[in-house]
């Protein structure tokens, strides 16, 4: 696969490759749901629409957090933005770049198109459903910008757990990739509470960010395990 680019013009090339081919694998992958995944599109946008139409009763009971969280929730705010998950993967990728390792530096080029695509897809998804913020009234709008109704800190905390979990945990090891999947759920859950607690969001607007961000996530993933394997088998290839 050749050396790991060194030249900035080089990395925005494979950058660039990388965010097409992500792009394309999104555009098909409606059309290749396992049957378990068609249900679980239909179940989310089930959810969506239900919580949609609850979503009065819904942030009644949430917008009233205690004083005691208040730290926790200035916490998953400044934690759970796209800002800093774009920062920990630059530093990420600092790191593979100082190692001079070609496999984990384009794997992680991969999702760092993934998250590209994760953020142009809130953004559009705000355009669309422009809601105002709960704590702005929250009457809905369409196709206006600055809208608000898809919550991009819940997408940036799903489109974490599938690599976040793939990096850290090898695939037979069942029980830690279980629990760290749980634990990163369980901080996906978090950010998205604290979204609606702050009245920045409904519940709809956390759940479609949740779909969004998973589903970007889980193809990038993919996508970054299958170049891993690929060139992990052009080097075994070019060894013998």
């Amino acid at each position: 696969m050749g050396a790991v680019p060194d030249a900035p013009r080089d990395i925005v090339l494979v950058f660039a490759r990388r965010f097409r081919d992500v792009g394309r694998a999104l555009a098909v992958a409606p059309a290749h749901l396992r049957p378990v995944e068609v249900a679980a599109a239909v179940g989310i946008a089930g959810l969506v629409l239900a919580t949609y139409v609850e979503k009065g009763p819904f942030q009644t009971a949430l917008q009233r957090p205690s004083p005691l969280v208040q730290p926790a929730l200035a916490f998953a705010n400044l934690a759970g933005s796209g800002f800093t998950v774009a920062g920990v993967g630059a530093v990420v990728l600092v790191v593979g770049l100082s190692r001079r390792s070609r496999t984990w530096t384009d794997a992680l080029l991969t999702l760092a198109a993934a998250g590209l695509w994760c953020w142009i897809l809130t953004r559009l998804g705000q355009l669309v459903f422009a809601e105002r913020r709960p704590m702005e009234g929250g009457q809905m709008r369409w196709l206006s910008l600055g809208g608000h109704g898809v919550s991009g800190h819940a997408a940036a905390a799903a489109l974490l757990v599938r690599p976040v979990r793939d990096v850290l945990v090898r695939p037979h090891r069942a029980l830690a990739r279980g629990l760290l999947t749980c634990a990163l759920a369980a901080w996906a859950v978090f950010i998205g509470w604290s979204r609606v607690a702050m009245g920045m969001h409904h519940v709809w607007n956390v759940v479609l960010g949740f779909a969004l961000g998973g589903c970007v996530g889980a193809v990038g993933a993919r996508m970054a395990r299958q170049r891993l394997g690929a060139q992990g088998v052009e080097s075994s290839r070019s060894r013998s």
